[in-house]
């Protein structure tokens, strides 16, 4: 492999953000193993037919070093108001009567959790977790952005991280492919690999600790968190939370300590009206290449999925999603665009096809509580054409969550609503907006 300097010129680092790889003596796609280099490429996923997952992969390997906790607040819930009342009066006698009744708050939170908890086989994680789904949120300042993977290759690159902090060697790893669920199951179905002592006892009580059960360890830690997030009350029925709400979490570093105890659930969001404005504060030029800034920012149109799937924060995560064929994407969607104003979500098909089955449905832009996809591109995962050399001209458009009463398809005048025609191996972007790229 090319050391470096070999593929990351000084000129290059003046000028990246104007020369794709493949172009002027870069290196190609498939190769590009640096972090920098990805930040700075122009092809942009967005939307395309066929994402790479990287979780669990052996290029993921390089960025361990840059990868930190993730610095969000502790969790401060807002205050919250719910049925009731308070009522006082006055008696013939001069007394003071006092009259108070409380509604009871129904828990609604992420709705597996709630089921019994269960001692689980090492194969009944892996095929449990391989449909699971968890959001992965980067906290870096003005490079916040998300995504929704299968919970599989979130563990096994959790391990890899495990083993690369404590010196095991001959660590297998996942291919990168479109289902990061299967890819990494078929390292870990392997059950010679499961069996194969990481941690050796030193006291004849004590015993030997095996991949398989460093695997399970991280399992049960991020099932604690979604027993935790399940119990809270963010998101009860009847309750008005008094405030804006943010994005709840956990940080994903804790995951791989393995004590018996989560952490404190933290949260993004509250505070980023702060660093925004510390931001403007500290910049000549606002308007930069990370897109114009606001004094605030809103709530992203993905929040709902977070009282479904669980949010793990960190910060220099890299790229999680590579195109299969860059060359058919354009720089208004890869790198994943950043920053605090647009919350983007970038989500693998698989994984909101597997949520969309959890509750009932078939069509995977439907997902639960009438939270629907409202798809209205139908060039969603068409290649990109002219705008592969004008970004400004991409007619693709990030997709729209929201929560609509009845049905999507609820009878009304004019033209059919558009029926998705929804790439397996894709990916798709959810933002209320797209960013502004500055060429």
């Amino acid at each position: 492999m090319a050391s470096r300097e070999q593929r990351w010129t000084l000129e290059d680092r003046e000028h990246d953000h104007a020369i794709a790889p493949d172009s002027g003596g870069r290196p190609k796609w498939e190769r590009i193993s640096d972090l920098k280099t990805l930040r700075s490429a122009t092809a942009i996923l967005g939307y395309c037919n066929e994402v790479k997952i990287q979780l669990g992969t052996a290029e993921r390997v390089q960025y361990f070093d840059d990868l930190r906790a993730s610095l969000s607040h502790i969790e401060r819930p807002p205050q919250e108001a719910s049925g009731g009342s308070v009522g006082a009066g006055f008696n013939v006698m001069g007394f003071v009567n006092g009259t108070f009744s409380k509604t009871f708050k129904p828990r609604n939170g992420l709705k597996r959790a709630k089921e019994s908890a269960k001692e689980l086989d090492y194969t009944q994680v892996l095929n449990i977790t391989e449909k699971e789904s968890v959001v992965l949120y980067d906290t870096e300042p003005g490079n916040e952005r998300a995504w929704m993977v299968s919970e599989l290759p979130l563990i096994l690159e959790l391990f890899n991280f495990w083993a690369f902090r404590n010196g095991v060697a001959d660590i297998k790893y996942a291919k990168p492919g479109p289902n990061g669920g299967a890819e990494a199951k078929s390292v870990l179905a392997d059950l010679q690999y499961a069996k194969r002592i990481v941690v050796p006892k030193i006291l004849d009580s004590e015993s030997n600790q095996q991949i398989g059960d460093i695997i399970k360890g991280i399992y049960g830690r991020i099932q604690q968190c979604r027993k935790e997030d399940a119990g809270s009350d963010a998101g009860a029925r009847e309750v008005t939370r008094l405030g804006r709400t943010p994005i709840v979490g956990w940080d994903l570093l804790d995951l791989t300590d393995l004590c018996p105890t989560t952490s404190y659930r933290r949260e993004a969001g509250r505070h980023l009206g702060q660093q925004r404005r510390h931001q403007e504060q500290n910049s000549s030029d606002t308007t930069g290449a990370s897109g114009s800034l606001t004094s605030s920012s809103r709530q992203p149109c993905w929040l709902p999925f977070t009282t479904i799937v669980p949010v793990f924060f960190g910060q220099s995560m890299g790229e999680l999603f590579i195109p299969a064929r860059p060359h058919e994407v354009c720089r208004q969607w890869y790198p994943i665009p950043g920053g605090l104003e647009v919350q983007y979500l970038a989500a693998s098909v698989h994984c909101i096809r597997s949520l969309a089955r959890d509750f009932g449905h078939n069509e995977p832009w439907r997902f639960f509580d009438n939270f629907v996809w409202l798809y209205e591109d139908q060039s969603v995962f068409e290649p990109c054409v002219d705008c592969l050399s004008n970004a400004k001209v991409c007619a693709k458009q990030p997709q729209v969550l929201k929560e609509m009463k009845n049905t999507l398809h609820k009878e009304r005048p004019g033209p059919a609503p558009v029926v998705p025609q929804v790439e397996d191996n894709g990916a798709v972007v959810f933002a209320r907006k797209r960013k502004t790229i500055h060429l």
